[in-house]
């Protein structure tokens, strides 16, 4: 810049001033958070020299890797520092350039962009694009869920359903997870199938069948497949997206022939997904053989099915002997119309025709059965059979003893067979007398497996004559006595036998309580009650449906030994009605149940206390001392919950419970609904903490910890797949937990939970308060709670220390805080906290590193002027960085401002507007307008306010060549770029001079064309006093010497006598660059002479670019031109014009030259007298020049 400064001082200049030109118009960049950006600009100019300069940035983020340049072309290279900044975070700023080709502003726009999740769809920006992508490729999709940038686009409306992707993100790789999401969030809905809902099959037919499947919904396809037979065989077990074929798929199922039997064969195909069970309900029909054996072989057990009941019926007097041999003939003949060598059938037919007196038909068959079949080589049970119907026939006592006596042989030989004993008890005489023979050998019968009801018939028929023949209950009379209660036998005297047998047994029998139950229900005694709970006792059963007896044996006042504690082992926990007063009263001097049962027992006194109080008050001890117990052993469950919150008023339960209080008031319990048993887990997400609590669900119930109002709750089953929507299952809080903020305030320990309840407030708003602060500031720190959670939190605790001045604990507050895990916003709020706390340095550091951007004005103009103090003169980046951003924002007090007009380097109009406000705070602005003044003439960029500046720069003390040069300047500009100046700059011009200093010849030329300009006004300017004329001459005379000439110098033809020369002269001057080819050409037309072709001749160049020609015209001469310049080679018209004689008024003394002229116009009029003395004039006059200059 010297070197400037100093060609202005001595007159050196620049016609055409070179103009900066950048590459680039304008820098946007779009950068993703924490990466720099870079970037190159080229800094040329219009003119082929070399440019000089610095280049500046508004911001130290935007770094150029070159500042000071001095080439014909600069490449710049710069980048640009995110650090501190964030998603969605937009920077303008500037790089300036200022050199001695003027001064550009290169803008830059800085956008942190958001990380954007691409996709075969385009780019993921938000849930409802998510959903497009799950619509176009669903395998897609769940890569993506899973990616670690798929969180990011939880924003905004989407930012609500944050935590149910947490929860179902937590088991990777789950497209069924992903599928439970879309749902969850209501982007779509569960997928329908629909299938055929019953079909039959010929398998003699078709070995398989095709089952089409239909869906009406988009998404991820898991559909099982099971069967419940096994004569079907499943072509797949699942059914994906890649079976459907658009919206239907299909697949076998084939049918296992060998494992069909004849005639219908029933099952099952069902399709499950997690949200529907589809049921196909198969029927496929195998044909038998015509004849076949099956075929004949299920009638014949029908028929003799028939029989055997309709036996039954009869020994039973259901039905009387005619009646029942008319049916049991039918069902024989049709036997024997199938095989009429069926001989067991042709036995009965005789035995039936006896019973129907028909003893004739019945011999006959007799004897053709023996003559066909002979009868002694059957089977036993045949040929006892044939005995006994031969001893019907005979009548005659010894042929039937006898033929007792063969059977009885049979029998021995024979003994499993309960046929012949059944013929025994009717044949021989012998056991006739004898029932407890009878009952031995049909007890001895059942022992062998035997499990006929023929049979059971005649032990019931013994016991039912006399029920004392039944001492003991053994398998076989529990067995007799439970086959004649189904079938309706209830004798009273029998159930009396029972009774008080059963109430002998030391062990429990399931048969003989169905025994019992059905003895009650006929025959509803107290002692029948009392022997069904004994029994149940013994068997220790408390199961729930146990429950009703003995419910019923309280309410009948039965006396039996513990049934108060089977009462309460087995009363159903769900139950809350009253408990009878006896059971109260029982359990008030001593209690030894399970702590569930007893904890259901206090509950259940306190629901009723108001209806018994002195009941409950009988109990209070105990109810203490158990939940202290409880309290201590960390048990808890919906009844617990009820005791202790009773029970919280004595104070050694308080003192217990406020040890360990948080594992319980948070406790809430998940139900499952019945029916629902597939799910293994439940998963809580929660709001504030980082990590879920997943806990196993054990008999349809799990218990886990919530702590706030923002939570969401899944369910996951074997596979790892989780539910979220429209759960099978109700989750209820066991405390009400705002019952124990006092416990919690008052707690010298702080568990996170209760720190979390204490400090929640609405969402996005969170008040802290004298009550809170200690839980939020345990939230701000703990390292179990979600970052973004913690930082509504902090900023809130932050404002309540500083308002509250709780400086001490602000202080040891603010040294835990990280910045690196805070939003920029949090990060300047931080340092707007320590500005104000007067931690200057801790604030400057975080300025620093990231920035001012976010940082209130007001603060930084704060810290700015605080730092300046501070800093002892040197200059700081970051310092300048703050006080400029404060001043730009209109935000500085004289420090800054003193700080800026200093060391600030930049645009001329930002040194302007610091100047000016500087000004107004009337701060020292001397190196400041120097800076300025000198930048100015160096770049060639002036402000409006140039003068005032230079004038008051002239006031404080100037330096001279910088005064000079900026003199110089502007008479440049005045007098070869016709630029209007003040009055007061050719003031200062002249007392320069008038000082003694040296005016170059530009400052000069200015003067006497201000002065001649002045005399062409009706008044002369009031500066132009006798010493200035003549210094004004003197000024002319030294050009004149040098042959520089122009044509305003004819305005002081009077006072400078050499001007006379040129009085007869018409001056057409130029302006171009010094240098240049410039070219008049020109036609002077006079009366009579008129010339056809132009003239052209080169223009002199008299002076700083301003060219020149000289030419004399007389009266009615008409002089017409146009000048051409000669650029890049080319010659181009840049000016035409036309000058008359009576154009020209050069006043002052009469020449030769106006004598000419004067001697035309008589001519012109015909004033002959005038003509001749003018002529005389000239005459004499260039007689006395001739004399005065003659040339040796």
């Amino acid at each position: 810049m010297q070197d400037h400064i100093e060609n202005l001082v001595n007159g050196i200049f620049e016609y055409e001033n070179a103009k900066l030109s950048l590459s680039e118009k304008k820098l946007e960049l779009s950068v993703e958070a924490l990466n720099p950006a870079s970037g190159r600009f080229v800094i040329t100019s219009n003119r082929e020299r070399r440019i000089r300069g610095r280049i500046y940035t508004s911001t130290p983020r935007m770094r150029c890797g070159i500042v000071e340049f001095d080439d014909f072309e600069v490449e710049v290279p710069y980048q640009f520092d995110s650090t501190g900044m964030e998603e969605g975070d937009v920077l303008k700023g500037e790089i300036t350039v200022i050199s001695d080709a003027g001064e550009t502003i290169l803008p830059f726009v800085v956008s942190i962009i958001h990380s954007v999740i691409q996709s075969s769809v385009g780019n993921i920006k938000n849930l409802f694009h998510f959903t497009n992508l799950a619509q176009a490729d669903f395998n897609e999709a769940v890569k993506i869920f899973y990616s670690p940038e798929f969180k990011k686009i939880f924003v905004n409306n989407d930012r609500s359903f944050y935590n149910i992707y947490r929860g179902l993100c937590a088991v990777r790789n789950s497209a069924a997870n992903v599928e439970e999401f879309l749902i969850s969030i209501h982007k779509k809905h569960p997928i329908r199938y629909f299938a055929p809902e019953e079909a039959e099959i010929d398998a003699d037919e078709e070995s398989a069948y095709e089952i089409a499947v239909t869906k009406n919904g988009w998404g991820f396809v898991s559909v099982q497949v099971e069967t419940d037979c096994s004569f079907l065989r499943l072509e797949k077990e699942a059914l994906t997206d890649d079976d459907f074929l658009g919206n239907r798929c299909s697949f076998f199922c084939m049918i296992e022939k060998q494992k069909l039997h004849a005639g219908k064969n029933y099952g099952n195909v069902f399709l499950r997904t997690p949200h529907q069970t589809v049921k196909i309900a198969l029927t496929v029909r195998k044909k038998d053989a015509p004849g076949g054996s099956r075929e004949k072989r299920l009638l014949y057990q029908r028929l003799n099915f028939e029989l055997t009941q309709t036996y039954i019926s009869f020994r039973l007097k259901k039905i009387n002997v005619s009646a029942w041999a008319e049916k049991s003939m039918r069902l024989v003949q049709k036997i024997i119309t199938m095989d009429d060598k069926d001989l067991p059938a042709r036995l009965f037919q005789a035995q039936l025709l006896f019973s129907q007196n028909r003893p004739n038909e019945a011999k006959w068959i007799l004897d053709h059965v023996n003559g066909e079949f002979e009868m002694k080589e059957k089977p036993a049970e045949l040929y006892g059979y044939y005995l006994y119907l031969r001893a019907m026939d005979a009548g005659d006592g010894i042929y039937a003893e006898e033929m007792a006596e063969e059977v009885y042989k049979l029998y021995v030989r024979h003994r499993n067979s309960g046929r012949l004993l059944w013929i025994l008890l009717y044949l021989d005489e012998r056991l006739a007398g004898s029932p407890e023979k009878k009952l031995y050998m049909l007890e001895d019968q059942y022992d062998m497996g035997n499990r006929s009801p023929v049979l059971y018939i005649e032990g019931y028929r013994l016991f039912s004559a006399d029920p004392l023949l039944m001492t003991k209950l053994t398998a076989y009379e529990i067995q007799i006595i439970y086959w004649a209660v189904k079938h309706g036998l209830c004798q009273e005297d029998i159930a009396a036998q029972v009774v008080y047998l059963a109430g002998k047994m030391r062990h429990f029998e399931p048969v003989l309580h169905k025994i019992l139950s059905a003895f009650y229900r006929v025959f509803p005694k107290d002692e029948v009650l009392a022997a069904t709970c004994a029994h149940l006792m013994r068997g220790s059963r408390t199961r729930e449906e146990d429950f009703p007896w003995y419910e019923k044996a309280v309410e009948r006042g039965i006396r039996l030994t513990r049934l108060f504690e089977y009462y309460m082992l087995s009363v159903p926990l769900a139950r809350k009605d009253e408990l009878p007063r006896v059971i109260q009263m029982y359990f008030a001097y001593d209690c030894n149940l399970d702590y569930r049962r007893t904890a259901w027992l206090y509950e259940n006194l306190i629901r009723h206390g108001d209806k018994n109080p002195e009941i409950l008050r009988s109990y209070e001890m105990q109810m203490e001392r158990f939940a202290v117990r409880q309290v201590k052993q960390c048990h808890i469950d919906e009844n617990l919950a009820v005791v202790y919150e009773f029970m919280m008023k004595k104070d050694v339960v308080r003192e217990a419970f406020q040890e360990n209080y948080s594992g319980f008031i948070f406790k809430h319990q998940l139900k499952m609904r019945e029916g629902f048993r597939k799910f293994r887990f439940a998963a809580v997400v929660q709001e504030a903490l980082k990590e879920e609590e997943r806990v196993p669900i054990i008999d349809g119930r799990a218990q886990f910890e919530i702590y706030g109002k923002e939570y969401e709750i899944f369910l996951e089953d074997d596979a790892g797949n989780r539910y979220h929507e429209e759960l099978p299952c109700e989750v209820a809080a066991l405390f009400q937990i705002s019952r124990y903020t006092e416990i919690m305030r008052q707690a010298q320990e702080i568990p996170i939970g209760v720190s979390i309840y204490m400090s929640e407030g609405r969402r996005h708003y969170i008040i802290i308060d004298e009550k809170n602060d200690r839980f939020a500031r345990k939230v701000a720190e703990s390292s179990f709670i979600r970052e973004d959670y913690k930082r509504e939190i902090r900023q809130s605790l932050l404002q309540y220390y500083y308002d509250h001045e709780r400086v001490e604990e602000l202080n040891i507050f603010l040294e835990g805080v990280d910045l690196e895990e805070l939003y920029a916003r949090e990060r300047a709020e931080i340092a707007e906290l320590l500005i104000r706390l007067g931690k200057y340095r801790e604030a400057s550091a975080i300025v620093s590193k990231y920035g001012t951007e976010n940082i209130h004005s007001k603060y930084l103009v704060k810290l700015a002027s605080r730092m300046v103090s501070d800093s002892e003169d040197e200059v700081d980046e970051t310092i300048l960085n703050m006080a400029h951003s404060a001043f730009r924002a209109g935000k500085y007090d004289m420090t800054v401002l003193t700080y800026l007009t200093k060391v600030y380097q930049g645009t001329t109009k930002e040194l302007r507007n610091i100047w000016k406000a500087a000004v107004n705070f009337e701060v020292d602005t001397h190196d400041l307008e120097e800076r300025l003044l000198v930048q100015m003439l160096y770049t060639g960029s002036f402000v409006g306010e140039k003068q005032d500046i230079f004038s008051s720069y002239v006031r404080g003390g100037a330096c001279t060549p910088i005064v000079l040069a900026y003199l110089s300047y502007n008479a440049y500009e005045y007098f070869i770029r016709d630029s209007l100046m003040e009055d007061r700059f050719f003031e200062m011009l002249l007392r320069e001079y008038e000082r003694g200093e040296t005016l170059n010849d530009m400052c000069r030329l200015a003067l006497i064309l201000y002065f001649a300009e002045g005399m062409g006004r009706s008044a002369p300017s009031a500066m132009y006093t006798k010493d200035r004329a003549e210094m004004t001459a003197q000024f002319i005379r030294d050009f004149l010497r040098r042959e520089i000439v122009f044509g305003f110098f004819s305005a002081f033809a009077e006072e400078v006598e050499e001007l006379a020369f040129y009085a007869d002269r018409v001056f057409v001057e130029y302006k171009a660059l010094p240098g240049s080819r410039v070219v008049i050409h020109y036609i002077v037309e006079s009366g009579s002479n008129e010339e056809v072709n132009y003239r052209k001749e080169e223009m002199h160049h008299m002076f700083g670019g301003i060219f020149s020609r000289q030419f004399i015209l007389f009266y009615g001469d008409t002089l017409q031109y146009y000048i051409t310049e000669e650029v890049r080679g080319k010659e181009q018209l840049t000016r035409s014009s036309m000058i008359d004689r009576d154009d020209i008024h050069m006043g002052g003394r009469e020449t030769r030259y106006d004598v000419l002229n004067d001697m035309l116009i008589g001519r012109a009029l015909q004033d002959d007298v005038s003509l001749v003395d003018l002529m005389e004039v000239y005459r004499k006059k260039e007689k006395a020049v001739s004399a005065l200059f003659c040339i040796k």
